[in-house]
């Protein structure tokens, strides 16, 4: 199942070897955690440039437990 989250991030952690969690503030639900795979590998993968303060579209899939996995991202002026 897909989601999009449109919001702002808040946090950025880095996760493993490659990978980079965000947790942001979205008006839907929240606060929101979620994974972008190999966001520290080459070549850079979407979401990989978010940062902190950041507006974005993200459109996600479900992962384990709370976390979603980020597909796609957009960023918002």
């Amino acid at each position: 199942m897909e989601r999009y989250f449109d919001g702002i991030v808040l946090q950025t952690v880095d996760f493993g070897e490659a990978d980079r969690i965000l947790k942001g503030l979205c008006a839907d639900d929240g606060r929101v955690s979620l994974v972008v795979r190999r966001a520290r590998s080459s070549p850079p993968k979407p979401g990989s440039g978010l940062g902190i303060g950041q507006r974005a579209r993200l459109r996600c899939r479900r992962g384990r437990g709370e976390l979603f996995v980020v597909a796609e991202v957009e960023l918002l002026s």
